[in-house]
């Protein structure tokens, strides 16, 4: 009865409060739910976090920075999916005729820029070489070429942006520092949150690491060792497999004795199955690739064939002796090839070196490998980029007509028969899609 009494007692003389000071009350009630209802809304102005420091290696430019960062800040006429293939971007939709000699792509009516302006047709910016562009209203692209080029859609999966770095995406440059012509830390902001990442950009791994350790950034990106940092309680390392990069061995086909095809089979088959540095690869496409059909031909080690075909090459004239190039980066992976050639009975010197040699016997190194199945310019026997000399005319002609091949059952078709005749013909040893490593300070 008491308790009822005090509470009666305290509901009276707060209504009374509220009838001596109504307006006072009602307007701070008012704010109270406004505040509650914005605060997350307001919350990334009002307390923003510090930035995320994030370093990586390289020289770049403000036209050549790094994939991952450009995707961050914008997207192209089109996307690509995990395995590669094209979805819309800043296109809603696109058509090919003439067999491939025209393609029309049409614009997303909704897009703006981040600086707040419509997308047009006449900012669509790409440099293509050896095609006409033209624009035949402001949410029309079209690209006309002299011959077909089926990769002409992956190639537009090339972020697009306005002058200063004006993109697409949910992340923006807020600022930029240079050390001459190249970029020495880019800043950017995502526009919901508010949250700022700082790149910085190093020589070298070396460097990276020693940044890292000194604490003027806190992650460490795109690193292929680690050193002793696994088992340092003061960092967290973190792996992922770079499915659109691989560690490749170059044979030199024009030089003795790895002219001869069998010679290069028998190098494969000494080979392990497995690298500690990456994920097995047995084809020349990347990772995943919607063009991978599993025709590659395998090389699993075996020793005994290996060592057969070697001592047929041994007793010729020109012996079984090669050097292996590489870089001081994959020098541990150089010495497990060396090993298993030296077990099969090869005469192997391995040298480093940061520069391909003009006469190399074998070189191990790590390439990018193209988005789109297109490899004419590294396997084509007219073209510079292949370093190997190979010459097919078989594989000469299936790189011609999986460039010009509009229709994509047709194309997985000839790349099909792409992976099967460059692996039997083994002009490179494709070993594995390479680890890389995030190290994180973890205080």
């Amino acid at each position: 009865m008491k308790l009822f009494k005090k509470i009666h007692l305290w509901i009276m003389l707060l209504w009374g409060y509220i009838q001596n000071n109504r307006r006072a009350f009602f307007l701070g009630l008012i704010v109270s739910i406004a505040f509650i209802f914005l605060l997350p809304k307001v919350s990334p102005f009002l307390f923003k976090s510090q930035p995320e420091s994030i370093g990586m290696v390289g020289n770049y430019t403000f036209s050549t920075l790094p994939r991952p960062i450009q995707d961050e800040l914008s997207f192209g006429l089109v996307k690509l999916l995990p395995d590669y293939s094209a979805t819309t971007g800043a296109a809603l939709s696109w058509t090919a005729t003439d067999s491939g000699k025209i393609f029309i792509f049409n614009l997303n009516p909704n897009l703006t820029w981040q600086d707040g302006t419509k997308l047009t047709s006449d900012q669509i910016n790409y440099n293509l070489k050896g095609v006409e562009i033209s624009r035949p209203d402001a949410q029309t692209v079209k690209f006309v070429l002299k011959e077909p080029f089926a990769p002409l859609v992956t190639l537009l999966s090339q972020p697009l942006f306005k002058n200063g770095l004006v993109g697409l995406g949910k992340n923006r440059v807020t600022s930029v520092q240079l050390n001459g012509r190249f970029l020495s830390a880019i800043t950017i902001e995502n526009v919901a949150t508010k949250h700022d990442k700082v790149y910085k950009f190093f020589a070298s791994e070396k460097d990276l690491i020693t940044a890292l350790r000194l604490g003027s950034i806190r992650k460490a990106k795109g690193l292929h060792e680690v050193q002793n940092l696994e088992t340092d309680p003061s960092y967290r390392v973190d792996s992922t497999i770079a499915g659109n990069s691989e560690a490749v061995i170059f044979f030199n086909t024009v030089k003795q004795p790895l002219e001869d095809k069998a010679f290069r089979q028998a190098l494969v088959y000494a080979l392990p199955d497995t690298f500690a540095g990456g994920e097995t690869a047995e084809s020349p496409l990347p990772k995943g690739h919607w063009a991978q059909t599993g025709s590659a031909k395998k090389y699993s080690q075996n020793l005994n064939l290996a060592k057969s075909s070697i001592q047929k090459i041994a007793s010729g004239s020109a012996g079984a002796k090669i050097v292996l190039t590489t870089s001081q980066e994959l020098s541990k992976e150089a010495e497990v090839i060396a090993s298993a050639w030296k077990t099969a009975g090869v005469d192997i010197q391995v040298q480093e070196s940061d520069v391909l040699p003009l006469n190399f016997d074998a070189y191990l190194t790590l390439i990018d490998l193209p988005d789109d199945p297109d490899q004419y310019a590294l396997w084509h026997s007219t073209q510079t980029g292949n370093l190997t000399g190979y010459k097919s005319f078989k594989v000469d002609k299936l790189l011609e007509e999986g460039r010009q091949t509009i229709d994509h059952d047709a194309r997985l078709e000839t790349y099909s028969a792409f992976e099967k005749a460059i692996t039997e013909d083994v002009p490179a040893a494709f070993l594995f899609y390479p680890k890389v490593y995030t190290v994180t300070r973890a205080h």
